[in-house]
């Protein structure tokens, strides 16, 4: 497009036409004669001053839409063409379509934020990953050296590992365990409580805590609290079963004899009571006798 010096079109060649889908009065009937009117785009507005100040050619890129309502991407080459004495007679405008290179710098530049994302989620995943390891390193020796007893099982309660920890508790290797007592960790029907509590865990996939009675290796009654974690897959369903268990026979021995113990306090109390009783009707009749 050719344009005098304050902007105003005064041709426009057939390139022009299959660009934006005008003609050269279709364009000035639809956008106006002047391209500074016509094109409220900053970057052409600082174009068109910097080319008048610089007397230099400008070149900028800007959106621009088509007769059919078509966004497209523009590089406008913006040069002035000067009179004999030096003035600018002339500004000549050169567009050329770039959409399909803008299209594919959006794409390239959508892939590198893909793959920046992609590296931070795998260094985020790394990361996860070390302190994990350090976790599990501590756990394991947590497993090992403690003297609770630690049990894993399958989801179903199955037992699959035990510590040393267990092996001291109950007397019995797993094999003797297993052959002994059973092989899985849920098998307490006799006892409602507790298996309510099971159900309670496996339903709501939660940590249940729960307290039985039972016998070790060399026949000695023993009390176990039990803490029951279920493990979770990513679609929260249960993979494994941990169980950790405690003697905690001397703490109910202690509360045996602290109920025996209130037992007879209930008991002398009543006994007390009985006796304030008969004092007071004995009371009562001496007042009596006093007054006769």
């Amino acid at each position: 497009a050719i344009m005098d010096a304050f902007g105003n079109y005064q041709w426009v060649n057939e390139g022009f036409t299959k660009l934006y889908g005008y003609t050269f009065d279709e364009y000035v009937a639809a956008k106006g004669a002047n391209i500074i009117k016509a094109n409220a785009h900053s970057d052409f507005l600082e174009a068109f001053i910097e080319c008048l100040g610089s007397r230099k050619p400008v070149i900028y890129s800007s959106q621009g839409e088509t007769k059919a309502g078509k966004r497209i991407w523009v590089q406008t080459t913006l040069t002035p063409a000067y009179n004999k004495d030096g003035s600018i007679k002339k500004l000549v405008i050169i567009d050329t379509d770039i959409t399909k290179i803008k299209e594919a710098e959006e794409e390239i530049q959508q892939q590198k934020e893909e793959i920046k994302q992609q590296n931070e989620e795998l260094k985020s995943q790394r990361d996860y990953l070390e302190d994990v390891n350090k976790e599990l390193e501590k756990l394991s020796i947590v497993a090992r050296e403690t003297d609770n007893s630690v049990i894993i099982a399958d989801n179903e309660g199955y037992i699959e590992w035990v510590n040393e920890g267990f092996v001291k508790l109950w007397g019995f290797t797993k094999d003797e365990y297993i052959k002994k007592k059973g092989n899985n960790i849920l098998a307490h029907k006799n006892n409602k409580h507790v298996s309510d509590l099971i159900n309670d865990c496996l339903e709501n996939k939660h940590s249940v805590v729960y307290v039985f009675p039972s016998s070790n290796k060399y026949g000695n009654s023993i009390w176990i609290q039990t803490t029951l974690t279920p493990i979770l897959n990513s679609s929260q369903q249960i993979v494994k079963l941990v169980a950790i268990e405690a003697e905690i026979t001397d703490i109910k021995e202690a509360e045996e004899e602290i109920r025996q113990q209130n037992e007879e306090i209930k008991q002398q109390n009543e006994e007390i009571s009985s006796q304030r009783d008969s004092l007071d009707f004995m009371y009562n009749e001496l007042n009596q006798q006093n007054e006769l």
